[in-house]
């Protein structure tokens, strides 16, 4: 976690079955993905603060597993009508699991949207040269992550888009979902201003490109910082129907390439 400034500002865990063979790793050698805590401050009507903080495990299987359920949480804000029933893990090579809903059954590519994609260390004489005019402060008294904007700024495209370029196979009537995730507070869709919600160069850039497909294999596309409510990166225009619209189990039906 991290808060973003300008220059001139100055775990969940479950017993899921174990996957690393399908992640091609034994018992032993358990796969691990490095992650960071996340949260906000509470700032009470009393004056009180609060920091409140979550972490994902470090193990793989459990952090995805932590990630699905945060998600499959904060879906009631976007989906009110939809209701999950169960969330199975999957096994197989493809896919990484299955959500039970009141709608029916959707199965859910997980992947995740890193900082490192769009940021890095810095050291002091490139903060003070200016190199970088968008920072994140990983740490009080520590000198920032210098952030590139432009990769910022098509980091969820390009996450998509090598989730697109591994043509995962879809059964007949399935309904696929991709599940974008981040730990970082830094990153951007939606946000406010005064009382205007605005859209984030990088959602943008996102939309464009699912637009620009002539089909899609995902039914819908999401992106959650796993606080808030999860963002419909695509279809846009159909984020806030009811929940049987919400979805679609044919891939090749009219509503999968609807466009702005």
């Amino acid at each position: 976690m991290g808060s973003t400034l300008t220059k001139n500002a100055g775990a969940f865990s479950a017993g899921y079955p174990d996957r690393s063979r399908r992640n091609g790793s034994s018992m032993k050698g358990k796969p691990r993905k490095p992650t960071e805590p996340f949260g906000h401050i509470a700032f009470g009507k009393d004056g009180s603060v609060t920091k409140r903080m979550d972490e994902l495990s470090s193990d793989k299987d459990e952090q995805e597993g932590g990630a699905i359920h945060r998600f499959a949480e904060r879906l009631r804000d976007s989906l009110p009508s939809l209701v999950i029933e169960g969330i199975t893990p999957l096994s197989q090579a493809d896919h990484d699991f299955l959500l039970r809903t009141s709608a029916g059954d959707v199965t859910v590519q997980l992947t995740e949207l890193v900082e490192r994609d769009y940021a890095r260390p810095i050291s002091a004489e490139e903060y003070n040269r200016g190199v970088f005019q968008e920072y994140i402060q990983k740490a009080p008294g520590a000198i920032p992550w210098g952030i590139d904007t432009e990769r910022r700024d098509t980091a969820l495209r390009r996450v998509i888009q090598k989730k697109i370029d591994k043509n995962y196979a879809k059964a007949h009537g399935e309904t696929l979902w991709l599940v974008v995730f981040s730990t970082s507070s830094s990153y951007l869709t939606e946000y406010f201003e005064a009382v205007e919600r605005k859209e984030s160069r990088g959602l943008d850039s996102a939309v464009r490109y699912l637009n620009s497909l002539q089909q899609c294999v995902f039914d819908r596309v999401w992106y959650t910082n796993l606080q808030s409510r999860p963002v419909l990166v695509w279809p846009r225009e159909q984020r806030s129907k009811g929940a049987n619209n919400a979805m679609h189990t044919d891939g090749n039906s009219a509503a999968l390439h609807s466009r702005r």
